[in-house]
């Protein structure tokens, strides 16, 4: 800072005071000295000028800086909003959900738990890359889109979700089977493995699955009932076998290879003339019209609401298939996602119909037809096996 020497004067003391002052107080009388030069006047404007001109500059870079991110920030929504991710981020998150939910209704309950964590990361992703919540690490949205793809190997890896069906049994529910309790045993040879779950066993029909078996141990029960006598209308495959023998009986197997289990599905033969001997048996025992509500079935002893149950099942499994074959045919079709989601609909309200009738007590004539219904079902799936 430069100083310029003036007399006080009240005093006549020499003072050095600074160019751009305009006052100051005289360190030897205490007088107040004012300075009236104009160059320290213009002195003051110069400097005001110079930093007036530095605020501005500053506040233009400011802007220049401001405008450069908010350029930078559109650019980056831009690409992010049309950018292919966020297309697969909605589909993935539906079709974890739906996988979700298939897993916990097979009593998969580590797949179910990963796949809640799956939706979570696709949906957030989804709503990252709709501007919907604030992105506040650059590209976050990938790095939860990827995250969510990485759980897929755990989600498999911890149970095969099968929409389709199978037995969805888990292990802890296997029990030891006694063959010989069964009443239709003699019919069957015996499995070398008794671990497994009994669905049902009637004079008319026995369904069971046997667990922990390989492959090698199908193929040999499926040769024991050939040598049983099971040998006529054969259809046979590397995972399912049926036919029938000489008395009629109708004999499905079926192994899953992901489950490492079998079933066993037996039905007495179908009578004749079933309509006929019904109408002739029911003219002497024809009962009054109060007791017809006690038997609440057709003339083929099934319950209209079960048969009703039963056949709504199949129909939707066999526009399932439909819908599988044309789905492996062109797996890349995004426009397919739209019909799978109407199918999960259409398909738990098939479920639940048919599922409740797992706790209900059957009669023969409906345990036949739910066996029939079974295996006409696990023929069809094998078409997109």
């Amino acid at each position: 800072m430069e100083l310029k020497k003036i007399k006080c004067p009240s005093c006549g003391g020499e003072l050095d005071i600074p160019e751009d002052s305009d006052e100051m107080k005289c360190g030897f009388c205490g007088s107040k000295v004012i300075i009236d030069d104009k160059a320290t006047e213009v002195g003051r404007i110069k400097k005001a000028e110079i930093r007036a001109k530095k605020e501005l500059d500053e506040h233009e870079l400011e802007n220049k800086k401001k405008n450069d991110n908010y350029n930078d920030e559109r650019e980056y929504k831009k690409k992010k909003n049309t950018g292919k991710l966020k297309g697969w981020a909605i589909a993935l998150t539906i079709i974890c959900l739906l996988f979700t939910f298939t897993a916990f209704r097979d009593g998969k309950i580590l797949s179910g738990l990963i796949g809640i964590v799956q939706v979570a990361a696709f949906g957030y992703a989804t709503l990252l890359c709709l501007d919907v919540l604030p992105e506040k690490i650059t590209n976050l949205h990938k790095i939860v889109f990827i995250g969510g793809c990485i759980l897929i190997v755990p989600f498999l890896a911890l149970g095969n979700v099968q929409i389709g069906g199978g037995s969805s049994y888990t292990k802890e529910k296997a029990e030891n089977l006694d063959w010989s309790e069964y009443v239709l045993s003699d019919k069957l040879p015996e499995p070398k493995t008794l671990k497994g779950r009994l669905n049902y066993d009637s004079s008319s029909s026995l369904s069971l699955y046997i667990m922990d078996v390989d492959k090698n141990e199908y193929k040999d029960y499926v040769s024991a009932c050939k040598d049983k006598g099971y040998t006529v209308d054969i259809s046979n495959s590397s995972t399912s076998f049926s036919a029938k023998n000489e008395e009629g009986y109708s004999l499905y197997l079926y192994y899953d290879e992901n489950d490492k289990e079998y079933s066993i599905s037996l039905s007495e033969p179908k009578k004749e003339s079933t309509s006929e001997e019904t109408k002739e048996e029911s003219k002497p025992t024809e009962t009054p019209k109060e007791e017809k509500p006690k038997t609440d079935t057709n003339n083929n002893g099934l319950r209209p609401n079960f048969k009703k149950a039963m056949d709504d099942y199949e129909t939707f499994m066999n526009e399932y298939v439909e819908f599988m074959k044309k789905y492996s045919a062109n797996p890349s079709d995004t426009s397919l996602l739209k019909d799978y989601t109407n199918y999960m609909t259409k398909y738990t309200k098939a479920m639940e119909s048919f599922e409740k009738w797992d706790e209900e007590d059957m009669n023969d004539a409906e345990t036949k037809y739910y066996l029939e219904v079974q295996t006409r079902v696990n023929k069809k799936l094998l078409e997109v096996q």
